[in-house]
Formats: structure tokens, sequence, C-alpha cells
């Protein structure tokens, strides 16, 4: 496999021509910082505040304090109430889309469609930002997560998919598109043919083993920590597993060796987890750790003096409150220690509590509880978790199970000895919070749709709003690209073979190669193929893909 540097000769002449019109208004920033704490309703702060102060005895202000500057509203194209995929994608292509959905256009529901919908571009690849600084300006991209790499917010930065959950191919357009430096969850998810790719093509590869990440002095790194997740940062063994503020701070010193610049997405995954399992300890040290990440970010960024740095949540979670139903009346009279005293207790997550009482069948739901809760279960309390329908070690038998999920269950049971309040285990669709800075004092400010948040990031960084020309360029349906020409489709193998008098093309889905005449080349961009209208999308450039 090779690079063909006539298709980047092609692909150049229509790239730099829209920014080459663009005026420019100011000077671009080199360097953009996203950081997204998923699923953090703004309570979550104030009790984070609170929770370090004066349980920790650390600084009043959080790291994230002195930046706020607006809000932003997130939602689906059909619903107030956003899931981390559309929502993440408008940040990143400037489109709301459909649950589910990362980077790519919406499909039109009549009777729920928010905005109007153009019905013709259904299911059309969105070029992201991240792959339009890479492309036009040769900058280096890199993911920081908790989660698992091909988990809904990260796949955002670098694929097109109608279905968040469909990792096999998420991971293969990660693989594919780019990224430089990936941290994250997902050592047991890799394939072994994304991780050849990766590693042929000069990046390297860490699967748990820590000092490898930390030693390593390239400029190409994916590091991946867990079967599937990170473990929460309360539950994290830090001889194993990395900090989010460890693995920023390493992605910082990677990317920075780009004399063009670069793209970072930092993710605390895990905030969203905890909202939804009601965890009022997970949540405020979740937080609390991507503060710290915040805190590295901001830093490098005043060092450098060329890096933007965007702090969002991507929707909230949970409807969280300070104050719940025990406390209707004397709220006003409430002692801080009243408040704070039952998370001195609260010595583990719950999930480390899932994880304990799956790893053994002898495992004692009460002992648990009490040493690593403060919590004296009754018995109608272990009732509740043995009832959990994925309790594997409940002794009820899985048919007689019908109880909520176990890590919830144990969540509610945390949050009744507190006096935080919440009312669902999903997500919230109120604005959230948005926080910036600026190396040149041009902080966004006020209310943003995603849609106009992605425009301030664009225009910061020096593209103009080029991102949909860049989309009308590179994600066009196969057959407005090869009307006359013969083609094939090969569904299970997502390849599309394409024959025009003596030459042939063939295209292999949701990858950056191609074979012209049986010569190998890697694009610029990768090809998506969308199962459901049977369309690949590939780069307009191609239509004459007769190469000497």
């Amino acid at each position: 496999m090779r690079a063909n540097n006539i298709l980047a000769g092609i692909l150049s002449i229509f790239l730099f021509l829209p920014l080459s019109l663009t005026a420019q208004e100011h000077k671009p920033v080199k360097n953009l910082i996203l950081m997204i704490p998923d699923g953090t309703s703004s309570p979550v702060l104030t009790l984070s505040r609170w929770y370090q102060w004066y349980l920790l005895g650390g600084d009043e202000r959080l790291a994230v304090d002195p930046y706020f500057c607006g809000m932003v509203k997130t939602h689906c194209s059909d619903s107030p109430i956003g899931d981390s995929a559309p929502t993440t994608s408008a940040f990143m292509t400037g489109y709301y889309t459909n649950s589910g959905y990362t980077g790519m256009y919406p499909t039109s529901f009549p009777d729920r469609d928010i905005y109007p919908i153009d019905t013709a571009r259904r299911y059309q690849p969105l070029t992201t930002l991240p792959e339009a600084m890479r492309i036009m300006q040769n900058k280096s991209i890199g993911l920081v997560v908790t989660c698992e790499f091909p988990h809904a917010t990260p796949a955002n930065v670098a694929t097109h998919s109608h279905n968040r959950s469909n990792y096999p191919l998420l991971m293969k357009q990660m693989a594919h598109n780019g990224l430089d430096v990936v941290f994250a969850g997902g050592a047991g998810l890799i394939n072994d043919a994304e991780q050849q790719y990766l590693e042929q093509t000069g990046t390297t590869v860490v699967k748990n083993n820590i000092n490898h990440f930390r030693q390593f002095e390239g400029d190409k790194l994916w590091a991946l920590f867990g079967r599937q997740e990170m473990p929460y940062d309360l539950d994290r063994d830090t001889t194993m597993i990395p900090s989010i503020a460890e693995m920023t701070e390493k992605a910082l010193g990677i990317l920075s060796q780009n004399e063009n610049g670069f793209f970072l997405m930092v993710e605390g995954s895990q905030v969203d987890w905890a909202a939804h399992a009601n965890d009022p300890i997970g949540l405020v040290t979740e937080y609390l750790a991507f503060d710290h990440a915040v805190r590295k970010a901001i830093d490098f960024a005043k060092e450098d003096g060329e890096t933007l740095v965007i702090i969002v949540p991507d929707h909230g979670n949970s409807g969280i409150s300070i104050g719940n139903h025990r406390i209707s009346s004397g709220y006003d009279k409430l002692p801080l220690e009243k408040l704070m005293s039952p998370f001195r207790d609260f010595k583990v997550t719950s999930q480390e509590i899932v994880d304990m009482l799956e790893a053994s069948k002898e495992a004692d739901a009460k002992e648990l509880f009490k040493e690593y809760l403060g919590i004296d279960l009754t018995d109608e309390e272990v009732d509740l978790l043995n009832n959990a329908y994925d309790y594997n070690n409940s002794p009820l038998p899985k048919e007689k199970r019908k109880g909520k999920r176990l890590q919830y269950r144990i969540g509610e049971l945390m949050a009744a000895r507190t006096l935080i309040g919440f009312t669902t285990t999903g997500h919230t669709g109120e604005d959230v919070f948005l926080a910036a800075y600026h190396p040149y004092g041009r902080t966004p400010g006020g209310l943003f749709s995603s849609e106009e948040l992605n425009a301030y990031m664009q225009k910061e960084v020096g593209l103009g709003i080029i991102l949909d020309s860049l989309t009308n360029e590179l994600y066009v349906p196969h057959h407005k690209i090869f009307p006359d020409a013969k083609t094939e489709i090969d569904m299970k193998g997502e390849i599309l073979k394409v024959s025009s008098g003596k030459n042939k093309l063939t295209v292999y889905g949701n990858t950056n190669l191609i074979e012209i005449n049986g010569t190998e080349h890697y694009l610029p961009s990768i090809t998506v193929f969308v199962e459901p209208n049977k369309t690949f999308y590939v780069p307009a450039y191609l239509r004459d893909f007769k190469i000497e």
C-alpha cells in the first residue's frame, strides 16, 4: 500500500480554493482543545466544588470556574433531549441529527422534526471539524476518553454512521481516518485487522501497559486500557491505569510536535454513566478527575499562547439537585456538614460494588455496603439487589428477577442516604454551560446553538465556514460519481467495484483504501458505505480514476 501524490494533488485543487477565498478577519489559533464532560448538568459542578473544598481540603474553585462564558443548546434533530451521539455530532459537523447517528445527516421524522430536514441528504456523511483540520491544515488529531474508544462521543470525531452501537464499523473508520493519538478504554475491543493497519502506517499500539505509554516519545500512539471501558477514577489502580489528566498531558506533549498544530478532544466519559446510575460519589469524583484535565489543558494553552480551549457538556443527565424531598422544609437551615457527611463514607463507586458482588458468589452485600459505603443494608434492600435483572450471582433465578440494573439499584441506595435528588436515570434537556480560554481574547459569549458553536470553532481555527463545501466534495453518492460506469457492490465485504473501459477501481468501504487498476492507494479521507440505502459515499475527484 502507498500514498498517491497525484490523488493528493487533485484533492488540493478544490480543497484549498474555498480556504483561499475565505476572509481572514483575524489571526487564527493554531490548536483547538475541545473538552466534553459527558452528561454533566450544572449542579454537578456545585456539588464537586463543595466536595473538593469541604471534604478534600482543596481549592474553593474548580479549574473551569474562571472561564464560564455562556450556554449551549444541545438536542437531537427530532427531540429536545439529546443522546451523546447526535449532540457531539452537532459540535463536530454543525448539524443536529438523530439519536444514534455519528457524523451523519439526519433522517426526517415529520411529526417530530425540530428544524426543516432535506430528505434528499438522508444518511449523507458530514465532514467533521477535526477531519477538515487534518485534511486542509495538516494538523494532528487526538482523542482522550475514559470509555471504550468507539463509544458515541469519541466516535463523532472521525466516523459516519447511523448506528452508534456498530463498534466493528466505527473501529474500522477510526483506524483509517488519521487519528494520531487515542488514549482510551478498549484494549479488548480493537481487532487484529485494525491494529495491523495502524502499525503498518506508523502508529504504535499499546495495550494495558502504563510504562510503555509513559515512555513513548514518537508522534503516533494508541494506548488502550481495560477490556472495554476504563475504571472510574475513584476505583482506578493508579499503578496500572493513567488518570484522564495524565493522558491529557501526554497527548498534548505528542500532538504539539506537529508544527502545523492539532485538534484534541478530551471527554470525561463516565460522569454520564455515574449520572445514569444516580451515583453521587461517582458523579463528583469523575467530574473532579475531568476538572484536573481541564487544568492541564488551560496550563498548556497559557504557556503555548496559540491554543483555544472549549469546555462544554454534550447534554444534561439525571435531573440532579442539591436538596431533595427529605428537606422540602428547613432547607435554608441545612448545615453543610449534613449535606456532605454521607460522602465521607463512600470509598468506591456503585460500579466497584457491582464488580465485587460479581467477583464471587460468596460475596456478602451487607458486608460490602458497610465496609465500602458505610451503609447498613436492610433485608428488604438486599432483596432489591437480588432482583436486579443483570446480577449474575443473584440467588434468585433469572426468570424471577424483574428489577433495575444492579449498578442503578446500588446508586439508588447510595443516593437515598444523601440529600441529593435525582428525577431520572436518563438524559435531560436543559441548556449546558460553556467555558472557554482564548489566547487572543476572542472568547465566545451568550447562548449558542450547537451549530453556532461549530461555526465559531471553524472560524477560530482559520477554516472560515467550509464544512459543507468539503462534505459536498468528500462524501458524494457513488451513483452520482459513476453514472455511466459499471458498478458492483459486495455488501457483505463493503466493497465497491467500478469498471470504465479497461480501468478498474475498487473501493474498500469505511476505510481510506482503494485500488486503481490493481495498485493500492491511501485516500486523504475515508469512504463510507451506508447499508440502509446501499450507497457508497466517495470523493468527487474519483470521477476520473484513470490514473497512470
